[in-house]
This record gives C-alpha cells, structure tokens and sequence, in this order.
C-alpha cells in the first residue's frame, strides 16, 4: 500500500508539473505539435530502468492499442505484482515497444519531462482531460478493465 501512495505522489508531482507546462504553452498561445516518433532519444538502449513504475497515464486510444498490438503478436504479460511494469520482458526490454504509450515514449532516463518538455516545445503532449491513469498490474494482469 505504501509503494502506491509513493507512486500516487510521483504521478501528481508530474501531473502538476506537465499540466503547468502545457497551461503556459497554451497562454502563449505557443504551436504543440504533436509528437509521433517511434523512438524518442535514438540514444535508448531499452535497458528497462524506466519500467519501475505500474500506474501509467494513458490515453484510452493507447490502452486499446496495446491491447491490439499484445493480441497480433501474442505477446503475455508478466505477473510481477505492482513492483514494476508487466509489459517488460525479463531481459528488460518492452513487450510492446510498437505500441507504447506517448508517456514511455518520452521518457528519458538523464532529464525530468518537464525539462525534456521545455527544451523541446514542438512535442505535444495529450490533454490533460484525455488521459487515464493505468494501473498495469490490474488492467493487463488481472483484466480489470476499471482505469481512473
């Protein structure tokens, strides 16, 4: 139970942090374009340190499309309790690369989104009302299609 309130603060943290910055984009009427590549930072070596986390912000268009991707390629996730992501194979690497949320996408192990979001102000990131919060233990584990 503390590992989720410890996660829930992290989530918020980001959530208020990502929030403020599209707000100030938005006051300045700045251009957010959205951001579609495949591999954020050609630099990823899919090491898997970044799948610490299980409650993931998503939009509803990548859940389904994860499932999707998991059934086209029969791809099962892994049963690990709410220690770290079940789409992570056991060398590290993602299950579902293709298909991964906008969230892991931008993820960079050496700089803070916020950061990454600043220097970068052509990504755009998914409105706040969009997104869901998606615990993967219960939704791709135990089926509990319930997100928040």
């Amino acid at each position: 139970m503390a590992a989720f309130r410890d996660t829930a603060v992290l989530l918020s943290a980001a959530g208020e942090a990502r929030a403020a910055f599209v707000r100030e984009r938005k006051a300045q009427r700045a251009s957010i374009i959205h951001f579609d590549g495949e591999n954020s930072f050609p630099e990823c070596e899919q090491c898997g340190r970044c799948c610490g986390l299980n409650v993931i912000a998503m939009t509803r268009e990548e859940v389904l499309r994860i499932h999707s991707y998991m059934l086209e390629n029969d791809v099962r996730s892994i049963d690990r309790g709410t220690s770290r992501c079940c789409l992570q194979s056991e060398d590290g690497s993602c299950m579902v690369w293709p298909a991964r949320s906008q969230t892991c996408k931008l993820h960079h192990c050496k700089m803070a989104r916020v950061d990454l979001l600043a220097e970068n102000p052509a990504i755009k990131v998914h409105d706040e009302a969009d997104l869901l919060l998606v615990d993967m233990h219960a939704h791709f584990v135990c089926g509990d299609n319930e997100v928040h």
